[in-house]
């Protein structure tokens, strides 16, 4: 009788511990220990069918602290949470997913009290506004088969932490902001959304957009550093930015200024001479600094340049030789330090220009010759043609000298000997022939 008294204490035991643990029987050997599996209390939640196979949680009714999200319901999945199921909730510190749920809809946590949230991998989407609100929330990680994100999708005050699972195809993190990235490089391209809290953001070179409502809420943001790659702005990109001192604007840069300054009283903003950016600023009593803007020039009257990619570069690079800033045809130098560079220039099927630059308050003290000629142009009228046969005859002659631009900027050495010689009218020559070209296509 005590036996049976002893192993129905244990089995009552076993409810709290999880596991049931029976007595030896005979000698020093004992019964395996059996697991038992206790559900989650689930009785909480809110549960909506989804025609006749799934539920999505609806909705919330305890007072609990702790919620766990059930991959099941009654024997069907649970896919996912419902619009605002736990909007407003204020007793809820901390939310657990098992597998199952795929979405999180629009304002599903908004207002709600929750410290710390663990997303499921099977998660593919979060709606818009979900968490908005959930000041108290410092952490969240966006699970790696999220393939949709709100880029509204998170405004909390005390965000510190904002992560992309790293074998996230779509998305990528760096610096508690998240990127879209491209699907083929992988490399981040467009700025989707950052954490509340962040100071200041220096955005990848190969981020090119910055999305709508991407800086929304960051109100101790100050600065964001990026270069003349931004080509696109979306409207609401810095909402609410009321800490933001300045904003660069790149020339041919596409920023949609709705909601662009409000709220941003210390907002200096940084453009270029006549461009759009600069009539909003005066029309809505902004400060302006205009900057000058820098093209690089291709001389050439030959039609059949006009279809091929000139990979246009202007590289600066400082005294001690460290490259300081790449552009491309169009330029301005807001982010560079004053001092002096070399600056060189070149492009595909053109020669290579190289100019020792000063650089002061953001623009050249003296503007250089940005203008660089095709190959073989040796007379620089922007044509190859026969008179730079003639050009290259006077120099070898030294009745008529080629400038330094011509042997450089022209590439009049053409077989790149070193010199300009007669090999070099050679090659001219093949190419008016037909039989040679000097041009890559």
């Amino acid at each position: 009788m005590r036996a049976k008294r002893f192993l129905s204490a244990a089995l009552a035991l076993s409810l709290f511990t999880g596991v049931l643990s029976v007595p030896a029987v005979s000698g020093d050997s004992e019964l395996p220990v059996i697991p038992i599996v206790i559900e989650d209390d689930i009785s909480c939640l809110i549960f909506e069918n989804v025609g006749s196979s799934a539920y999505v949680v609806a909705g919330y009714t305890g007072d609990e602290a702790n919620v766990i999200i059930p991959t099941r319901y009654e024997g069907r999945p649970v896919i996912g949470i419902k619009n605002k199921a736990f909007s407003d909730v204020r007793t809820i510190k901390t939310v657990i997913f098992r597998e199952g749920a795929s979405y999180i809809g629009e304002y599903a946590f908004s207002g709600c009290s929750v410290e710390s949230i663990k997303l499921p991998d099977s998660l593919k989407a979060i709606g818009y506004d979900a968490f908005l609100r959930c000041d108290n929330l410092k952490s969240i990680n966006v699970p790696k088969n999220v393939e949709s994100i709100d880029p509204e999708f998170i405004d909390a005050t005390g965000l510190e932490t904002l992560t992309v699972d790293t074998e996230n195809k779509k998305y990528m993190s760096l610096d508690n902001v998240i990127y879209e990235r491209d699907e083929n490089s992988g490399e981040p391209v467009k700025l989707i959304t950052a954490a509340n809290t962040v100071k200041t953001v220096t955005v990848p070179d190969t981020v090119t957009k910055i999305g709508y409502c991407a800086f929304q809420g960051c109100y101790d943001l100050t600065g964001v550093d990026y270069g003349d790659n931004i080509s696109r702005i979306e409207s609401h990109a810095f909402v609410g930015c009321s800490s933001l001192q300045t904003l660069y604007v790149p020339w041919g840069c596409d920023i949609d200024t709705e909601e662009l300054g409000e709220g941003m009283d210390d907002l200096t903003i940084y453009g270029y001479k006549g461009e759009e950016i600069e009539d909003y600023a005066n029309e809505h009593d902004l400060r302006f600094v205009a900057l000058d803007r820098y093209d690089v020039g291709l001389n050439y009257s030959d039609t059949r340049l006009d279809y091929i990619d000139f990979h246009i570069t202007a590289v600066l690079t400082s005294e001690d030789g460290t490259v300081s800033k790449t552009f491309g045809e169009h330029f301005g130098l807001y982010l560079v330090e004053d001092g002096e560079y070399t600056l060189t220039l070149s492009a595909r099927n053109f020669g290579t220009k190289i100019l020792t630059v000063t650089v002061e308050n953001r623009n050249f003290t003296e503007e250089p010759d940005l203008d660089l000629y095709t190959l073989g142009d040796a007379n620089l009228d922007g044509r190859v043609d026969t008179a730079d046969i003639t050009a290259i005859k006077k120099h070898l002659k030294k009745t008529a000298v080629l400038s330094d631009n011509a042997i450089s900027c022209a590439n009049a050495d053409r077989d790149e000997n070193g010199s300009v010689s007669t090999s070099d009218i050679t090659a001219i020559k093949s190419h008016l022939k037909g039989t040679k070209t000097l041009w890559v296509e």
